[in-house]
């Protein structure tokens, strides 16, 4: 998932603009963004006029973005979307394995109670001390987690850091944890937001460091944010065409060794299994390049 796209969901106006942008993943937020009070929960009924006006015309999966576990909404919010059209929710404030568990159960509960047929995933977001030094195992925390995200600002203001639009090397640790994590767990890691929403440069330049660490994707807070997310964490025709190049170096078996070389570079099964993975990710977002 290369873009995953923050909406405040008590901003009706703003859904369109969001959705004609077709992040991978849409995130209505019912959190920070909102205001506290009847705005929270005219942004449900935001999200449930969409999905029942315009569910089907939207290309991206739909995640909501609950209050937190020690709010008093969390139980109702999830109440309210269990049945609907949503893919899933984004988890803040997740300290703890436990604090996952506690979300899966409750949904289970709604689930049953309603008769739903799929299970509802999960995300939770990366935010605090506790979060980075428990990453393991909220990774691990039940099947309904697919992916971790990384939130910089909560995580920079618990650590006392001072909030900057550059501040990769401050939370690389916690950065490089939540990806060993989800990698160990076979999920997707999201790398956090960039503030600076209408630095497009800047953006380009955390999203290129975002692919060269490996992560999957990015937290969008602008809609024009999402198409390049997407063009620099989609893998070049040029990347592509070297990963094909390395990929039959790398299944030659004529001289029965299993490194190789390729465009004067040694080529072993750590470089193979990359090159495979950069032709799927191409091949799932592109097509076949001769396709």
């Amino acid at each position: 998932m290369r873009s995953v796209l923050f909406v405040p969901a008590h901003r009706y106006n703003y859904f369109a603009k969001a959705i004609a942008t077709a992040p991978d993943i849409i995130v209505f937020d019912l959190e920070d963004s909102v205001p506290a009070g009847q705005s929270k929960i005219d942004a449900r009924e935001n999200i449930a006029r969409l999905l029942k006006e315009s569910g089907q015309d939207i290309q991206s999966q739909v995640y909501v973005r609950i209050n937190d576990i020690d709010s008093n909404l969390m139980f109702d919010e999830l109440e309210f979307f269990v049945g609907t059209a949503v893919d899933g929710f984004m988890v803040p404030k997740s300290y703890r394995a436990e604090d996952v568990e506690t979300v899966a159960k409750m949904l289970t509960s709604f689930e049953r109670r309603k008769g739903c047929d799929r299970p509802y995933a999960l995300m939770p977001l990366i935010e605090t001390a506790d979060s980075v030094v428990n990453v393991h195992e909220i990774a691990r925390a039940s099947e309904r987690v697919t992916g971790l995200a990384l939130g910089s600002e909560d995580l920079l203001a618990a650590l006392g850091a001072v909030a900057s639009p550059h501040y990769y090397n401050v939370i690389d640790h916690a950065r490089f944890s939540m990806l060993l994590a989800c990698r160990a767990a076979g999920i997707i890691a999201i790398d956090t937001v960039y503030i600076a929403v209408h630095d497009y440069d800047g953006f380009k330049t955390v999203v290129t460091k975002t692919k060269e660490y490996g992560l999957d994707g990015v937290l969008c807070l602008n809609p024009q944010q999402v198409q390049i997310a997407n063009d620099i964490l989609t893998p070049s025709d040029e990347e592509y065409d070297a990963a094909l190049t390395i990929l039959k170096a790398g299944e030659d078996t004529s001289d029965g060794t299993p490194v190789k070389m390729a465009d004067k570079k040694f080529i072993g099964p750590p470089i193979v299994l990359q090159a495979k993975r950069v032709i799927e990710k191409y091949e799932r977002y592109k097509g076949p390049k001769n396709g």
